[in-house]
């Protein structure tokens, strides 16, 4: 029916089982939506995410195509390079507008944007299996997706938890929605607390502490950071709102320009050529299903009809492409390799690289020349030469054959025994028999002409992919017959580590996976390996879940692009080994304590939502306890509290399976968990 059984289900959710209208939503993807219930949850309505999006992005401006090439002979490439503004005309997103501050504002209307509060506490709890999510946000595009990839490459997460002098992260209890967090007396400065750098870097690494998982909170909006971000270029250009091109790239930059140009954090960022340094790679792509991601950049970098001689002096740790195509779709619409090698662009490499072209156009020249040869052989008058000459030795092997026969046949008959026949036809025998010889020879010397030709070119073609794959993986011992040299240049592998695919969806791969090819985890069931990729995205009921995908799912989904997005790039985040086998780096106290008092609220939540049920029981059949106890005891141990700790009001037991019991509290005396620090790390 087009559907699966996960799609039906999430409709009649949304629909509050009406069938009639879940079948309207999968097939027109909207129907009137259901009021909000009246719970704790229900108050926070974000807007602006979905509605903006509708809209056709707008092509990419292909004049900074032309504008790197203009620089290449100077060995230099632009990181600030400038696009068509994504930002269109709408209706104001205000009610006041000061003198003259009237202009171009994105569009979007309220109650839009994917929202988490449609989830429970209980459900706000994250399964052991599962990775905790955040939430985009139309006020800061591809944020959401760019940090949770950060967070899952080891090196870059302890770049962005660099101890930042604050005396304190703050703390809200619905931080995690739609609440700001109060932070005017966390900085020696109270003009740092809000709209600053310093700001910035805070809420970014409260949230690199949220995705650690600790709290056990299963999601959480950026509404912080988008919110208290300094005025910035790059904020402005994450809300659709500036003529900068991508946004995620500048602000890395921007989180750069606090630690300065000589910290180790812009050295693990940042790329350089011919003294300048730049975060992201930003390239235009002509669609071709054949072409690889190499090719895109060789040509960015080396184009047509320019002496080649540009490159890169350093590539870090992590690295950032952009792919913009020019055909109106989403998607790279090229094939991206699960492992890049820069090193090819390296000054170091360039003569290497510069040979290879060279000797490429000269094996492209010998093509031509061959194929040219092979045509004129096997064509003759617009005839295909083997076909003709394999006819006509086939009717002269024939009539060769056959002449003799019939000739003696017809003189028994005739009775006629004349020498003069005979030397007539002794004669035509000769004939066809001298004929016959020299088409057989022509036909060999055709074919063994032809095989030559054909295993020349086979050479050539078999050479030329070899000197191709050179640079774009390890070196093999072709090398160094082609360079003569005794040991090759050494390349640095990097890792695909996440793909932003549009502002909805991303894939990363998860934490702490191992990187030794001798231990491999397999699936129990299929005994293939465990993929370690996630894919993100929202499901038909708009809430954000996360999925195991297989690495060549990946592949595809960044190849193909996003169903729902037109004129969308595509961001490809690479790493190296050395990147993703960084020592992991521990919370400072500060930001532990932060976690640490999400982590009591969320309890607390959980025990009120249990007394809750517990109570509603007591005057109505059971329903759903099972559900509850397994969502309850599949949690962290850290979940299983002694009742002695607290010294809870209400203590009961669950039977759960093969009989175990699990202690669940609920009762406990609402206070204010910034204040109980001492309470909270006995708790947690």
């Amino acid at each position: 029916m087009g559907f699966g059984r996960d799609q039906a289900i999430d409709a009649l959710k949304i629909c509050d089982n009406d069938v009639s209208k879940a079948i309207e939503y999968i097939f027109n993807g909207f129907v009137e939506e259901p009021k909000p219930r009246d719970t704790e949850t229900s108050s926070f309505q974000d807007s602006g995410f979905q509605s903006q999006f509708s809209q056709t992005f707008e092509p990419a401006n292909t004049t900074h195509l032309e504008n790197v090439r203009q620089q290449q002979e100077s060995g230099t490439i632009d990181s600030e390079p400038q696009y068509k503004s994504n930002a269109q005309f709408g209706p104001a997103t205000r009610d006041d507008y000061e003198s003259g501050q009237w202009g171009i504002v994105p569009y979007q209307s309220a109650g839009s944007e994917y929202s988490v509060t449609a989830f429970e506490p209980t459900l706000a709890v994250r399964k052991f299996d599962s990775p905790p999510l955040l939430i985009p946000s139309s006020e800061m595009l591809y944020i959401a997706p760019l940090i949770t990839i950060l967070h899952s490459i080891p090196l870059a997460r302890k770049m962005l938890l660099t101890e930042l002098q604050i005396e304190d992260y703050g703390f809200d209890p619905n931080w995690w929605k739609d609440t700001p967090i109060d932070m005017t007396d966390k900085f020696d400065n109270p003009a740092k607390a809000t709209h600053s750098q310093e700001r910035l870097i805070a809420e970014t690494q409260r949230l690199i502490a949220f995705l650690d998982g600790g709290s056990k909170r299963a999601m959480a909006s950026i509404y912080n950071l988008a919110n208290e971000a300094p005025l910035l270029e790059s904020v402005d250009a994450l809300r659709g709102m500036s003529s900068v091109d991508s946004p995620p790239g500048r602000f890395i930059e921007d989180i750069m320009l606090y630690w300065g140009a000589d910290h180790e954090f812009a050295k693990v960022f940042s790329m350089g050529a011919e003294g300048r340094s730049f975060v992201n790679l930003i390239a235009d792509v002509t669609v071709d299903f054949e072409k690889s991601l190499y090719d895109v950049i060789d040509e960015l970098v080396w184009p047509p009809n320019t002496s080649g001689d540009t490159y890169l002096e350093y590539v870090g740790e992590i690295i950032h492409i952009t792919l913009k195509r020019d055909d109106g779709n989403s998607g790279a619409g090229i094939i991206v390799p699960t492992d890049f090698y820069p090193g090819r662009y390296l000054k170091e490499n360039v003569g290497y690289v510069k040979e290879l072209s060279r000797r490429k156009a000269d094996t492209v020249q010998q093509l031509a020349t061959l194929n040219s040869q092979k045509f004129r052989l096997s064509t003759t008058m617009g005839k295909d030469t083997s076909k003709l000459l394999q006819i006509t030795h086939e009717y002269l092997q024939e009539a060769n054959e056959g002449s003799s026969g019939d000739e003696s046949k017809q003189s028994l008959e005739d009775g006629n025994d004349d020498s003069m026949n005979d030397d007539t036809s002794n004669s035509v025998d000769g004939s066809m028999t001298q004929a016959l010889l020299e088409v057989t020879k022509a036909r060999e010397n055709f074919e063994a002409r032809k095989a030559g030709i054909m295993d020349e070119i086979n050479k050539l073609n078999r050479q030329m992919e070899i000197e191709n794959s050179l640079f774009k993986g390890p070196h093999t011992s072709e090398f160094s017959e082609i360079f003569n040299v005794a040991e090759p240049p050494q390349l640095t592998p990097y890792r695909l580590s996440g793909a932003i695919i549009s502002p909805n969806e991303y894939c990363f791969r998860s934490v702490g996976d191992s990187f030794d090819e001798d231990l491999i985890e397999l699936d129990g069931e299929s005994n293939e390996p465990v993929s370690s990729w996630w894919r993100v995205a929202p499901n038909a009921a708009n809430e954000f879940v996360a999925s195991k995908v297989s690495e060549v799912e990946v592949l595809d989904r960044i190849k193909e692009g996003s169903r729902e997005f037109s004129w969308q790039e595509v961001i490809l985040v690479y790493s190296t080994d050395k990147a993703l086998k960084e020592d992991p780096t521990a919370l400072n106290a500060k930001l532990q304590k932060f976690i640490n008092s999400d982590k009591k609220v969320l309890i607390r939540q959980v025990q009120q939502q249990d007394e809750q049920q517990h109570q509603q029981r007591q005057s109505q059949p059971p329903q759903g306890e099972r559900e509850l106890e397994e969502t309850l005891v599949e949690q962290d141990s850290d979940l299983k509290l002694d009742p002695q700790v607290l010294e809870p009001k209400i203590a009961r037991e669950m039977d759960v399976d093969q009989g175990q019991t699990v202690e669940i509290l609920s009762g406990v005396e609402p206070e204010d968990v910034t204040e109980n620090t001492e309470e909270a790390k006995t708790l947690l």
